[in-house]
């Protein structure tokens, strides 16, 4: 009878060293080391730990991890140098986008007066912006900055439409109460 002689025969056992690999703790053990090169990549402490949690997040997402524990390590760095110039090409796209805000701002300006008071509302703008976290950063000049749809910041993130406009409603309020320091409203008469 079939059923008992599936009875008869042990459970299919992996062999030792094909034994699943506990993630959290590989990405854990070679978090020093994924610091160190990370840090070179960067050239500094900015974005450091920003990229080393995208590169933590990847890992632990990802279905295409190895399963021997040697090669770990490399491919955890493959993961890292994508995040790494990721991390670039978002620093271009910011930087571009504030200069190409400040050179549209000054071709509109009708008099010296307006436009020092136009720099100093963009270095405010930019002081703020900066102190926002990374992700409610992102998503703000995702929107307003490049001109992306919520569908398509939705997408892109793997979130509901819902949670996104929720996280950009989060973003707008975080980013007027840090505008409110440099522009305060002045009192009713």
């Amino acid at each position: 009878m079939l059923g008992n002689r599936m009875l008869d025969h042990p459970p299919h056992t992996q062999p030792a060293d094909l034994v699943a690999l506990d993630w959290p703790t590989q990405v854990s053990e070679h978090a020093g080391a994924l610091r160190q090169w990370v840090r070179r990549e960067l050239g500094g402490e900015e974005g450091l730990d920003d990229v080393l949690q995208e590169v933590a997040l990847a890992a632990l997402r990802s279905e295409n991890r190895p399963e021997a524990p040697e090669k770990v390590l490399p491919w955890l760095k493959g993961v890292a140098r994508h995040k790494v110039q990721d991390h670039w090409r978002r620093v271009g796209r910011q930087q571009r986008l504030l200069s190409e805000v400040a050179n549209a701002h000054q071709s509109h300006v009708s008099s010296p007066y307006d436009w020092v008071l136009g720099v100093d509302r963009l270095e405010s703008v930019r002081e703020a912006l900066a102190t926002l976290p990374l992700e409610e950063r992102e998503l703000l000049v995702s929107k307003y900055g490049e001109g992306r749809s919520c569908e398509q910041i939705a997408s892109r993130k793997g979130i509901t439409l819902k949670s996104l406009e929720y996280r950009l409603t989060k973003a707008r309020e975080n980013m007027r109460v840090r505008l409110s320091t440099f522009f305060p409203t002045p009192p009713p008469p």
